[in-house]
Parts: structure tokens; C-alpha cells; sequence
């Protein structure tokens, strides 16, 4: 069974950074995490929502604990 795993906000600030250089965009609210969304669906990788990056992301109190699985991909999309 998934199992969500506990991220510090430096290691969500260093994903969001690579993210954000490696492929020139910017998170800043909603439609940023569509985008977001649609380029790893393009990459043939698992879709991750819309939502699921807006949490994980953009919310203040960053209380939200991803998926491994999520983080896995995340890291293959930077690659």
C-alpha cells in the first residue's frame, strides 16, 4: 500500500526550484500546476493532478504529504 512520505519544505523549495529552472516555468497558483501537469502527461510519465501540485507546492502551510510514487516521478520528469 502507498505510503505518503514526510518532505521539509527546503527539499518541497529544491524540487520546486529545479522544476521551475529546468523547464523555465513558473509555480505560482493553479493554472502554473495545470501546465505543470500537462508537460509530465506529454512526457508519457503518470499524471500527476492539477490539484496534487497545488498542494504539494503553493500551499502555505505545506502540511500536505506527497507520495512516494508522486515524488518518483517528479524526480523522473527533472530527470
Amino acid at each position: 500500500m502507498p505510503r505518503p512520505i514526510i518532505v521539509s519544505e527546503r527539499e518541497r523549495d529544491f524540487i520546486k526550484e529545479a522544476l521551475q529552472k529546468t523547464f523555465e516555468i513558473v509555480l505560482n497558483d493553479s493554472n502554473d500546476c495545470k501546465k505543470l501537469s500537462e508537460l509530465i502527461k506529454d512526457e508519457n510519465l503518470p499524471v500527476i493532478s492539477e490539484s496534487t501540485l497545488y498542494r504539494i507546492f503553493l500551499v502555505d502551510n505545506h502540511k500536505s504529504t506527497p507520495y512516494l510514487h508522486t515524488l518518483n516521478i517528479l524526480a523522473q520528469f527533472i530527470n
